[in-house]
This record gives C-alpha cells, structure tokens and sequence, in this order.
C-alpha cells in the first residue's frame, strides 16, 4: 500500500530515529516503494507537503510533525523535550478531537441549531436566524441576514450535511437551485468536499456556493467559542527589575577583576554616578554622606534613589550605580566605595 508523501516521510524519519536531509528523506521513500510519484523533482514536492501539512496543523491548534532544523534537514517535533508549549498543544489537539466526535454525533435538528447559532457569532442577526430544516437533498436548514455596517445585506441560506463521505457536486447543484435570487448559498458538513464540488461551488456564470468543511466548522467553533471553553492559567516567573542580584537591565555585569580596586579609591564629593536602565543612561550624585541628588530631588540613601528610577521596585543602590574610577578610567560599582577590597 502506497503512503502519502507526508506519511511516507513522517515513517523514514521514525525508522532512522534522527534528522536527516530531505534528499536522503526522498531516496528512502522511494527505495523502499513508500510513494508512486511520476514528478520529476520530488525533493522539492516533499518540501512543499511539509510546509504546508506544518502550516495547516499550526493553524489548527495541533502540533506539526515535523521539525525544521534548516540547511534542509528535517526531524521530527515529537522528539523535542516536552515543554509548556507542547503540551499546551496536545491539550488543544486533544480537545479538538472530542469537539469533532461530538459534533459528528449530534442529532440532525440539534446540528442545524449549532449552525444557526454559529451564524449569529459570527455576525448574522440574531432575529434573522432560523432553523427551518426543509426536507430533500435541496433543503435549505437556517436562514439569516447579515447587515454589513448598513452598506449591504447579505441574505444566506445554509444547508447542512453531518455526514462521513464528501459531498458530491450534484448536492452543490441541489442547494443552488432552491436559493431565491437574493440569497447566497452555504453549504456546511462534518465531512469534506470532492474536488468537482469544489469546482461546482465556484463555476465561471453561476451563483457562488460558500463551502465550510468539517475541519474549517471546528476552527470555526474554536474561533467563537461555542462548544469549548477557553481556559487561561498563570505562569509564574522571576522579575529579574525587582531582585538586584538576579542578572537584570537596571545592574550592569561587572567582571570580578573590575571590580577589584586596592586600598582607599581616590574620588572626590559630590562624586557623579550613572546606571544604565531599559535602554537609558541616568545619572546623579552621590554626596560625602551617602545621599544622592538625582533630577533636583535629594534622597537619603543609594537605594532609594534606585528605587526612584525603577519605579520603585526593591533595589540594592551599592549594586545598582556604578561610577568612573579616575585612576584607570573604569567602570565600577559604588559599593567598592563601601568596601574597597584589599
């Protein structure tokens, strides 16, 4: 049995347990008769099916399957150590799953009555929807208007299908010829569309059909939140601006042989000191009595000047100003004006 290229790529990466170049990817699958492809570039068709296959599962809430490691080579998502983000994804896809397998089992009338709410979420008005669920292959099922901004109404008329197979073309034609000639035409399934369908809904010289497939209804109902619930949690971590010694923007990194100064530090009063915070270099002055003027204002130690800048947030001032040693014309903390090392 013959795989699709994306299967048959998905099975040569779990058999080799690593990433490998897409060339290597492709003359597996064809040496060992994975696929039946008479193109003549099939690199270039395997990349094509991974990026899109990527795309559609991103878009979908589902995680890709497969990892792209650049230069060509490709592996597998599900070899990556699990995180937040995966497994936010698996709860998502997991989700999925079961929306699908409970709209496909809905009863009919209760079917066309997610549809007709599905139509007010999206914008429809609310007194114009109606479950009329009019019997036949042609039946149309819910009715509404949508009044775009007062510019112009759109009047639709959907049917429904909660079915397994694709929807034939002549099901297109069915619907099309029970519209009024106001109307706009939906077709709406659990299922998918055939390809001459598809070519039926949207024929050069004939009234449009709007199509909605089983995987765009659940994108759909994900979108507005019908069916589902949508469930935030807090993810609790360090604020590096409110603990000086966590490695942070408002304390600068200072090397341990930079911050090494012998004996007594010649420097005179007022002495000017700076930090460089969120992309700004603020300056001040540190007086003989460990009070520091900043912008006019005096205050009475190094931290709560600190404080001042980060919008009062804990600060360790010794930590957090630095100055220029007029002896080698470096940098250094303030603190090793308190305790100068020896």
């Amino acid at each position: 049995m013959k795989l699709s290229m994306a299967d048959a790529a998905y099975q040569i990466l779990r058999e080799a347990r690593e990433p490998l170049h897409y060339a290597v990817i492709v003359n597996l699958m064809l040496a060992q008769e994975l696929i039946q492809t008479r193109g003549l570039t099939p690199g270039a068709s395997l990349l094509a099916v991974i990026l899109r296959e990527n795309g559609t599962r991103t878009n979908r809430g589902e995680l890709p399957r497969f990892d792209v490691l650049g230069n060509g080579v490709y592996g597998l998502v599900e070899w990556r150590p699990v995180g937040i983000e995966r497994r936010i994804q698996e709860i998502n896809h997991s989700t999925r799953d079961e929306l699908r397998r409970l709209v496909s089992s809905m009863p009919p009338k209760a079917f066309e009555e997610l549809i007709g709410e599905l139509l007010i979420a999206i914008g429809f008005d609310e007194t114009t929807v109606e479950v009329v669920g009019r019997s036949g292959d042609g039946g149309i099922d819910v009715i509404g208007v949508m009044d775009i901004e007062g510019v112009t109404r759109i009047e639709a008329a959907v049917q429904v299908k909660r079915v397994k197979s694709n929807v034939s073309p002549e099901k297109i034609t069915s619907l099309r010829g029970s519209l009024t000639p106001n109307q706009r035409g939906i077709f709406v399934t659990t299922s998918g569309f055939t390809r001459q369908a598809v070519y039926e809904a949207t024929a050069t010289g004939k009234s449009p059909i709007s199509l909605v497939d089983g995987e765009q209804l659940l994108d759909l109902l994900f979108k507005h939140m019908i069916g589902v619930n949508g469930q935030q949690h807090i993810i609790y971590e360090i604020d590096a601006d409110y603990w000086p010694e966590a490695p942070a923007k408002m304390a600068p990194i200072i090397t341990p042989q930079n911050n090494r100064i012998k004996k007594t530090v010649p420097v005179s009063y007022p002495l000017e000191i700076f930090v460089r915070y969120k992309g700004n270099t603020i300056t001040g002055s540190l007086l003989d009595s460990g009070r520091v003027v900043l912008d006019g204002e005096t205050y009475n130690s190094v931290s709560s000047a600190g404080m001042a800048v980060t919008g009062w947030k804990s600060c360790n001032g010794w930590s957090f100003w630095m100055f220029i040693n007029p002896v080698d014309n470096q940098e250094y903390l303030i603190d090793v004006l308190r305790n100068p090392s020896g």
